[in-house]
C-alpha cells in the first residue's frame, strides 16, 4: 500500500499535464478528477481495510477469490438459465400452435 502513497503525487501530476494538453475539456477533467478521487479513495481507504482484514482473518488470496466468485456470477447472467429458455420455447411453441388453430 506504500506503493499507491509514493506514486500518488507521479500520477496526479501526470493527469494534470494531460488534462492541460487537451486544453480543459471537460471529459479531461471529469477523467481527471475522477482518477484522482479514486486515489484519494484508496489512500484513505486502505488502512480501514487492513483493520477489516485482521480483524475477520482474510488477506489478498480471500480477495482474490472472492472477485474470481464474482465474475464467475456475473459471466452467469449474460445467458439465461436452461430451464428459462426452454419454458419460454414451450411457451412460444403453445402461441403457435393456438394462432393457428384459430386462423383455420
Amino acid at each position: 500500500m506504500i506503493w499507491i502513497s509514493m506514486h500518488l503525487p507521479v500520477r496526479c501530476n501526470y493527469l494534470r499535464w494531460w488534462y492541460q494538453l487537451t486544453n480543459g475539456s471537460i471529459i479531461g477533467n471529469f477523467i481527471y478528477q475522477n482518477y484522482r478521487q479514486a486515489l484519494e479513495r484508496i489512500q484513505i481507504d486502505t488502512p480501514h481495510l487492513a483493520a477489516l482484514s485482521t480483524k475477520l482473518g482474510i488477506g489478498g488470496e480471500d480477495y482474490e477469490r472472492y472477485l474470481e466468485m464474482e465474475r464467475t456470477y456475473l459471466m452467469g447472467l449474460r445467458t439465461e438459465p436452461q430451464e428459462v429458455k426452454a419454458t419460454a420455447e414451450y411457451m412460444e411453441q403453445l402461441f403457435e400452435l393456438n394462432n393457428l388453430r384459430y386462423s383455420i
